[in-house]
């Protein structure tokens, strides 16, 4: 049997049917107006151009924003360089004086076992000036050379926990690229850094970059019309080419100390 509505209940189902639809109606507008919003935001975006990352963004916030007797303290700084062939260290004051040059060849039998990664840079190290910080460089190289982004990353955390002084931060790294486009060595759209060898030559012939006088003793680094050459000790005629590493490691030490010099004296 249907039961018949009374006319009070049928208005108040139309009154409901009513209010329903203009719920609806509303929360499509909401998801609309939502909609809308997400692609102008979208647009926006697309639109804002990238902020380019610069080799300052790359200093890490206790010398960047430390305190200034930080950057007043920090006088000479060690610089590490390492590939698949070779490591080097290049140590420079404020002054953009090369004080020391050392490196170590690889050999990839070496480094099966952790042991051997230690029995190879120790000796290096043990040579190492004291100085006041340690600048490493940064390089990741694509996915399909996973072997040697393993070799780098293992060397990269040998170092941080042998160098790193307790209770005071002390070794920090530098991204190659950045570095590389303080000098123009960078690919215009591309992450490629181009070789460095005869830059780092003409600024050691000439002990210039730019407005930077580069200085160094004959005893470290000596110069000849074709190549530039370090003395891995005081023998006469113990004269080794610099490395494509070494070279590096030279280039990024004047790269540091350009931007904390900065830092230390912004109104200059």
């Amino acid at each position: 049997m249907l039961k018949i509505l009374s006319p009070r209940c049928s208005a108040t189902l139309v009154k409901l049917k009513q209010c329903f639809q203009i719920r609806k109606v509303s929360d499509d507008s909401s998801i609309q107006k939502v909609s809308e919003y997400e692609k102008q935001a979208l647009a926006t975006k697309k639109m804002r151009p990238k902020r380019k990352k610069t080799l300052r963004s790359e200093f890490p916030m206790w010398l960047k924003k430390g305190e200034q007797c930080k950057l007043e303290e920090t006088k000479h700084i060690s610089s590490f360089v390492y590939n698949h062939e070779e490591i080097a260290y290049v140590t420079m004051t404020d002054d953009y004086y090369i004080t020391d040059i050392s490196r170590t060849c690889f050999n990839r039998a070496n480094f099966r076992k952790p042991i051997q990664y230690w029995n190879m840079v120790g000796p290096l190290l043990a040579q190492l000036p004291q100085v006041d910080a340690h600048v490493l460089e940064h390089n990741q190289l694509p996915p399909q050379f996973d072997r040697t982004n393993l070799h780098l990353r293992s060397l990269t955390m040998l170092l941080m926990g042998t160098l790193q002084k307790p209770g005071s931060p002390s070794v920090m790294q530098l991204d190659r690229v950045r570095v590389g486009e303080t000098f123009n060595l960078i690919v215009e759209g591309t992450r490629t850094r181009v070789n460095s060898d005869k830059l780092v030559h003409e600024i050691l012939q000439s002990r210039q970059f730019e407005d930077i006088d580069v200085k160094y003793s004959p005893d470290v680094v000596k110069c000849n019309y074709e190549k530039s050459y370090f003395r891995l000790d005081t023998t006469e005629h113990n004269l080794t080419p610099i490395t494509p590493a070494v070279g590096d490691a030279i280039l990024q030490a004047i790269a540091f100390w350009r931007v904390l010099l900065n830092l230390r004296n912004p109104s200059s």
